[in-house]
């Protein structure tokens, strides 16, 4: 087995901790060589050796893990880097991967996300070792960027970012034009004859939609969302103002459904959203949301073929409630959802649509005050009515928008206060099963929660990381152990659940401030001194 060697920098000595332990008990195929807190000491490491992973943390000692990251690729084109931060600005997004890294992670920590980003570098670093393809590397790390940038493309005009820096940038970057519109793909598993996972061979996918698209326009193909994947097409200001506009889009995306199904045996539908200049695209993607709701039998639906008719009072009601549900656990789905809600109240006069607004808006916010306390009831309604009064329908998509993704927020914030039987529960499991593998990822699972939401909580309701409290129970029945002093090391190590003598060995040190052997010599010292 092929074994790869990683660099883990990180300040936050629990943080560290944690990564080190959850790291060396997933991958076998991983070895931890050093940790380091300062950018100086990876440099310094890193222009002596060689390395395939580094973990870092963009908060570092001395330098920044940004400027790290940037020097490293220079002296180790080919590393693996994912990035750990705080921030989910763009500008941090686009700086980090204007250096080639593989990866970018927030904090704090989902350990299932950092498993996956691991996992497929694990995999990607097999395939590299092991294929016959005769791809130079430098084409390798473009093609990565490349995606990447792709990628940050389309979530940036999902989330109607409309900051004219970045569109010039995507503009320079991606060769693309000023105008363009939205194919909105929903996929799935044909029958027993499909020749590809949908979830496992996404980026095959991805490159045969490329392959197809290619030949007759530029595109931007997005990540796989769910079920689906977004793409862009870029237009000139010519084939915006064509006549057969909506003809040649309708059959470009007949001929990506049907060369899918041909290659891949791939059920497609596809949604298109009209041509919009490329700050508005936005609207484009909300469009081809719409025509995939109201798809006519064909499996390619252009937004002109949607009529108002399509959208009845039923269909209405039954996503306002999805969207409710949604928007009590915080997930992102809303964001789509109220695009669908936005469509179907502009057919209503403007007074009634902002009365129906604010009504959502409300019950939004009912549904955070009952999960727990949080910034939301700061919302002062009568101000909203003032801020609503003057607003055209443009400004009012605008501003619903901003004051959803807020609420949103606020959701996601309240849901990670402190749910004290959770950690009740977990503790007392901790207690009586300490000797069994007790991942993040299972103790999450057993209180029902995310490990990430399950890891922020504990650690609130503790004041300790999950980690930690688990090493100290393991600890805290070893000294009983060895105080009985009819077990091996590595019994003990065994029967507290380690599983190492080596590893149990520096965690009790960690603990207690010496080792096993020295705990029992000054505990017999003490005893005979007493007696």
């Amino acid at each position: 087995m092929e074994m790869y060697k990683m660099l883990i920098a990180e300040q936050d000595k629990n943080q560290l901790e944690a990564l080190c332990e959850f790291t060396s008990s997933k991958f076998k195929q991983i070895k931890i060589v050093r940790t380091e807190e300062t950018g100086y000491a990876v440099l310094d490491y890193i222009s002596k050796n060689q390395v395939e992973i580094i973990v870092i943390s963009i908060n570092l000692l001395g330098i920044s893990g940004l400027e790290v990251a940037r020097r490293v690729k220079k002296l180790q084109p080919e590393i693996h880097i994912v990035m750990i931060s705080e921030y989910d600005y763009s500008d941090f997004l686009m700086e980090a991967m204007s250096f080639g890294i593989s990866d970018y992670l927030l904090k704090p920590l989902n350990m299932l996300e950092y498993s996956n980003v691991i996992s497929k570098m694990v995999e990607e670093l097999d395939s590299k070792k092991h294929s016959k393809a005769k791809r130079n590397k430098l084409e390798i790390h473009e093609d990565r960027k490349n995606i990447f940038l792709d990628y940050c493309f389309i979530y940036s005009f999902m989330w109607n970012d409309k900051s004219s820096y970045q569109i010039k940038f995507y503009q320079d970057i991606l060769g693309i034009d000023s105008y363009g519109y939205i194919l909105n793909m929903e996929i799935e598993r044909k029958g027993e004859g499909c020749a590809v996972d949908v979830d496992r061979d996404f980026m095959i996918i991805s490159q045969g939609i490329k392959d197809v698209l290619s030949q007759s326009v530029t595109c931007v193909v997005g990540p796989q969302l769910g079920k689906r994947i977004i793409v862009y097409v870029s237009q000139n200001e010519v084939q915006f103002k064509n006549k057969e506009a909506v003809t040649e889009a309708l059959a470009l995306a007949n001929k990506l459904r049907f060369e899918m199904v041909r290659c891949f045996h791939l059920e497609v539908r596809i949604g298109i959203g009209s041509t919009k200049k490329i700050s508005e695209v936005h609207d484009s993607y909300e469009e081809s949301i719409k025509s995939l709701r109201y798809m006519l039998s064909s499996g390619v639906t252009h937004i002109k073929d949607v009529s108002p008719s399509s959208i009845c009072h039923k269909d209405y009601i039954e996503l306002e409630n999805s969207f409710f549900q949604n928007a009590r656990l915080g997930k992102s789905e809303c964001i789509e959802q109220f695009g669908f809600l936005w469509e179907m109240l502009k057919t209503l006069n403007i007074y009634d649509a902002k009365n129906k607004i604010l009504e959502m808006l409300a019950i939004l916010c009912r549904e955070v005050r009952l999960q727990a306390e949080s910034e939301v009831n700061n919302l002062d309604y009568t101000h909203y009515v003032e801020e609503m009064k003057g607003l055209d329908w443009c400004q009012l998509k605008q501003w619903s928008y901003s004051k959803v993704e807020y609420i949103l927020k606020a959701v996601r914030t309240s849901r990670g206060m402190v749910k004290s039987v959770a950690v009740k529960e977990a503790m007392s499991y901790i207690n009586d099963h300490y000797k069994e593998d007790l991942t993040l990822g299972f103790m999450a699972k057993l209180v029902n929660m995310t490990p990430q939401h399950f890891s922020k909580i504990f650690k609130e309701g503790t004041k300790t990381t999950y980690i930690r409290y688990l090493r100290k129970v393991r600890v805290e029945h070893a000294k009983e152990l060895l105080l009985q002093g009819d077990m091996a090391i590595n019994e003990i190590s065994d029967a507290t659940g380690f599983h190492d003598s080596n590893y149990f060995s520096r965690m009790f040190k960690r603990e207690e401030g010496k080792s096993p052997s020295q705990f029992v010599a000054l505990e017999m010292e003490g005893t005979n001194s007493n007696s």
